[in-house]
């Protein structure tokens, strides 16, 4: 037994009378001689429900390890449960072991009561892992629909699919969603309907757009060398963190706008209004001007916005009606020499303050390309053509007439990189007697130019912030505000985005390499993972006649109502074939 001590009527208020029953001597009793105090009895019982008391009101349910809901409380119910058990748990555990007295003791009994559910049923989803949340097929997104399609292939499936598209388009003919249908209905087994098969291309990773593949790009030797050559010499500046500039030109005109704007859905009537009434309201926007007066810009970018004093503009003296579409019959070799001239000496003022090698990226076009020393043509004179061969120590049998000299020169020159590799520019030999090194980029590789987003930029912001009626002076002062206000910041996103692009071909082209090193002669096939991403795969035709002995093994062992799509055997190397 315990004492509780209670306060007399005039000390009633008085807390510092009054003590804590749980804080009584061992042998239960509250020693007090104050004769205004009075002794109360209070039994264990009580003392047992005042400590559970609390207990409960010191409980912190911000403690309880519950996770958050991933799907809708009416899709919810084991998260729910799960997080139910969960709280009990944690109440439990903190009542210690007076827990007995409450009905929390039985954890699974009272997430049962709580949840309405039986105990049965808390125990066995205790032990189950939550699954993921299959939603109805209306409720996808277009992107998830498509993978959720090409999902219904085996890989067996999709790789011979893929294989037949890459073939017609490697012999030249035409790809169609009806055709490959007829196809895959054919070939592989497809039983679905052709808006399926639509999807699961879609899912595939194919689309239909615009045709924008050069095959030029992958099959010059000279353009596959000068690649591989300019990625593995501007890997090593990379590396020894030189100062980077890239320069570039690019137009714009007058009237300069935006190409699309809210406007009324029924146009049509609008403008047919207004050939009757121009009072009639319009129909939306003027549209802008898509030529006119043309201007040419040149800059140079640097990690650090665009280099002071590199913004250059130039008017064109060519008729709008008579202008190509493209800028370059406005420049010329000696106009260009001019301003590099000017540029290059920046670029090594700005690298020497940083203390850095500097190093230009300039493309290909023609106007840059003014040379000291070339190679001599099939056509040329056999004095040339010998002094070429002596000069890059070329075997070669001097009775041989030119046309056979000539054979071993392209010979030559072709398994070394082609014309280019043998080419002295005139701009790249002084440049580096200024103390500036020229990186050129290979043909039709222009997206290696941080400078190309820049341009992308610019014109975005001219249409954006431009109209119809904009005279060329004004479209200037806009485009060279833009050009002296890009941050340091701003620069080096496109820059990294450049750096990532090489990268990725870079990567390519190893993988390609190693392919072609495999003994087992796999041809290099994608598929998109669940992320969206491209990955590589490959398969021959042996591995690929494994694959189906293992998928008709596995048929025959099964329902004859077996499914392709609920067995995909794994295979990460030929030691894991059957």
């Amino acid at each position: 037994m315990k004492l509780k001590l209670v306060s007399t009527e005039d000390d009633a208020n008085d807390s510092s009378t009054q003590v804590d029953p749980l804080d009584c001597g061992g042998d239960g009793v509250v020693e007090q001689e104050d004769p205004g105090i009075k002794h109360c009895l209070v039994s264990k019982e009580d003392l047992d429900f005042i400590r559970l008391g609390k207990a409960v009101a010191n409980l912190d349910f911000s403690l309880i390890p519950t996770k958050k809901l991933t799907r809708k409380v009416k899709f919810g119910g084991e998260e729910i449960l799960k997080n139910v058990q969960k709280a009990m748990e944690f109440i439990s555990s903190s009542l210690g072991a007076d827990v007995v007295k409450t009905p929390f003791h039985g954890v699974k009994k009272a997430t049962a009561a709580m949840t309405g559910v039986h105990r049965n049923t808390v125990m066995y989803q205790e032990k189950k892992k939550l699954q993921p949340q299959k939603r109805p097929l209306k409720q996808l997104s277009k992107k998830e629909r498509n993978r959720h399609a090409a999902a219904q292939l085996n890989i067996v499936q999709k790789t011979k699919l893929r294989k037949y598209i890459h073939e017609r388009w490697a012999n030249n003919q035409q790809v169609s969603t009806s055709l490959l249908f007829e196809w895959a209905k054919d070939n592989i087994g497809f039983k679905k309907q052709h808006t399926h098969f639509y999807h699961t291309l879609k899912g595939m990773g194919f689309t239909y757009k615009g045709l924008d593949v050069n095959t030029v790009v992958d099959e010059r030797s000279d353009i596959i060398w000068n690649r591989k050559f300019y990625l593995g010499k501007k890997k090593n500046y990379d590396e020894e963190n030189y100062y980077i500039a890239s320069t570039d030109e690019t137009w714009f005109h007058d009237g300069m706008g935006a190409k699309r704007g809210w406007q009324m859905a029924n146009s049509s009537s609008y403008k047919r209004a207004r050939m009757a009434d121009m009072s009639t309201p319009m129909a939306g926007p003027r549209k802008a001007k898509t030529r006119g007066k043309r201007a040419i810009c040149l800059a140079t970018l640097t990690e650090d916005g665009v280099l002071p004093d590199s913004d250059l503009v130039i008017i064109s003296g060519v008729n709008p009606e008579n202008q190509n579409e493209d800028y370059h019959q406005d420049m010329c070799s000696d106009t260009y020499e001019k301003y590099i001239r000017k540029v290059v000496p920046l670029v090594k003022q700005a690298a020497d303050k940083k203390n850095r090698k500097a190093a230009l990226i300039v493309d290909n076009a023609p106007y840059h390309n003014k040379t000291l020393e070339k190679p001599p043509t099939m056509n040329g004179n056999r004095a040339d053509i010998i002094e070429f061969l002596l000069k890059h120590n070329v075997g070669f049998d001097p009775s041989l007439l030119r046309p056979q000299l000539a054979k071993v020169m392209k010979r030559f020159i072709d398994a070394n990189g082609g014309r280019s590799a043998f080419t002295v520019y005139e701009f790249d030999v002084w440049a580096r007697s200024q103390g500036v090194e020229i990186i050129r980029l290979p043909q039709y590789h222009c997206y290696f130019n941080p400078i190309e987003l820049l341009w992308g930029q610019m014109k975005q912001h001219l249409r954006n912030t431009g109209s119809i009626a904009d005279k060329l002076e004004t479209v200037r002062q806009k485009a060279v505000q833009f050009l002296r206000s890009f941050s340091a910041e701003a620069a080096q996103k496109i820059i990294n985005h450049a750096k990532k692009e090489e990268c990725e071909v870079r990567e390519m082209m190893e993988e390609r390499a190693l392919t072609f090193e495999d003994v087992s002669g796999s041809g290099m096939l994608y598929e998109v993972d669940e992320n969206g991403e491209m990955v590589p795969i490959g398969f021959d035709d042996e591995e690929e006649y494994e694959v189906e002995e293992e998928l008709e093994e596995h048929i025959d062992s099964s329902s004859s109502e077996y499914e392709f799509d609920t067995f995909e055997p794994e295979i990460h190397d030929e030691t894991d074939m059957v």
